[in-house]
């Protein structure tokens, strides 16, 4: 006979909720830093009033300066390291991606060129037949609606591809205007 022990039930643990921290007003924050500086005005017993300074600090890009590098480096020995190649990675991947797009773009375009290739030869072959078999008037019409057709086409996307690349094209700023409006004489 085997004794199996009696598990007893695990205490419940109750989580309390987190407190929401609602951003402040404008008049709250005019509140509490006015008591803040009359507090230190105050505070430091007639000698120079203290002050109060805030400071910001932001980076941009996929590696922080070397200063924060190093806070990282020395709080977690190795997270520099971590970090750099973990950057490293990301601009390997990205550039594969933006790599397997292009190729992907270009695939497309030549498949449309082909089919286009196709579907215009089938036509112009039609209206070679037409007019072998006395429809003049139908057998040139016919072509030519299709090469106008292309024609249109290719103009369309000429200028979709102009409007893309002006999109993505950084903004250049215009050079500064004359506030007088004046003109230099020589």
């Amino acid at each position: 006979m085997s004794r199996r022990k009696k598990q007893r039930p695990l205490p419940e643990v109750r989580h309390e909720p987190e407190p929401k921290l609602e951003p402040l007003s404008h008049d709250q924050k005019t509140r509490v830093f006015g008591q803040a500086r009359r507090y230190l005005a105050h505070s430091n017993d007639g000698e120079r009033p203290l002050s109060i300074e805030a400071a910001a600090f932001s980076f941009s890009g996929p590696i922080p300066p070397p200063q924060t590098l190093a806070q990282y480096e020395s709080a977690i020995p190795g997270a520099g390291d971590r970090i750099i190649l973990m950057a490293e990675q990301q601009a390997g991947h990205r550039q594969d991606r933006e790599r397997e797009e292009s190729q992907a773009s270009i695939s497309l375009s030549n498949r449309g060129l082909n089919f286009a290739f196709i579907v215009t030869m089938t036509i112009i072959l039609g209206g070679l037949g037409l007019v072998a078999s006395g429809k003049e008037l139908y057998g040139l019409a016919t072509p030519a609606t299709a090469i106008a057709t292309c024609a249109g086409i290719f103009v369309y996307g000429k200028h979709a591809d102009k409007q893309i690349a002006q999109r993505h094209r950084p903004h250049q700023p215009h050079p500064p205007k004359d506030d007088h409006g004046a003109q230099e004489q020589a």
